[in-house]
């Protein structure tokens, strides 16, 4: 093999695309210039098919705090999960920005992490149908709260995030309030169960599904 004048960019926290015909070796230069990274190769065809019928399940292969370099080998066979890497590093920078001490629980920066993935997700799927909706988050004097209200022309949405499996009626409260004040609205809190469920005028809807298809979310 010929030497490569080839160099990765520098510093950490950069992605970049290697671009060049079949056959010049760029999976074996990726392969010894990261022999340490996180190697998904899109010509594994189970792997293929999982992130082009579900590109959201990306995330699913990545190790909880992994800060590693991440390979996508092949990855213009699937080209949607282009938009789940950068919702991805969105989450990250947050995650790294964010000041952290020994009074932060790991549950606390993730949960804030995963409302601030549900909002650019839902900001970019407003964009992408032209809706004719805008995001506010939403407080009464007495400390009933929702993280996400999308209002406008095309409807009236409360949204709750929580990345617990198992929700208590008090996870509720706010989006509770917020559907005795505004009965027309959707009120849904996105959490982490494998199922629908209704209780008390709220929709739990699990936040995979609502990231997979923003588009039953929102109507």
């Amino acid at each position: 093999m010929y030497p490569r004048l080839l160099d990765a960019p520098a510093g950490g926290g950069q992605s970049f695309f290697l671009f060049g015909p079949r056959g010049t070796g760029k999976t074996t230069w990726l392969r010894r210039r990261f022999p340490n990274a996180l190697y998904l190769d899109l010509l594994d065809h189970a792997l293929y098919l999982d992130l082009l019928t579900r590109p959201h399940c990306l995330r699913e292969l990545i190790p909880p705090r992994y800060e590693g370099w991440i390979v996508l080998d092949e990855v213009q066979r699937a080209p949607l999960v282009l938009n789940e890497v950068h919702r991805l590093f969105d989450a990250g920078v947050y995650r790294t920005l964010r000041p952290a001490g020994p009074l932060d629980s790991p549950e606390e920066i993730d949960g804030a992490a995963l409302e601030t993935l549900v909002y650019q997700e839902l900001r970019a799927h407003i964009a992408y149908r032209s809706l004719d909706l805008d995001l506010f988050t939403w407080r009464t004097a007495a400390g009933a709260e929702v993280d996400l209200v999308a209002y406008g022309r095309d409807g009236l949405f409360a949204i709750e995030v929580k990345r617990s499996r198992r929700i208590r009626r008090a996870d509720l409260r706010g989006l509770m309030q917020f559907k005795a004040d505004y009965p027309p609205a959707r009120c849904v809190l996105l959490c982490g169960a494998d199922r629908r469920e209704y209780r008390d005028g709220v929709e739990l809807l699990p936040v995979a599904e609502a990231l997979a298809d923003p588009t039953a979310l929102l109507k």
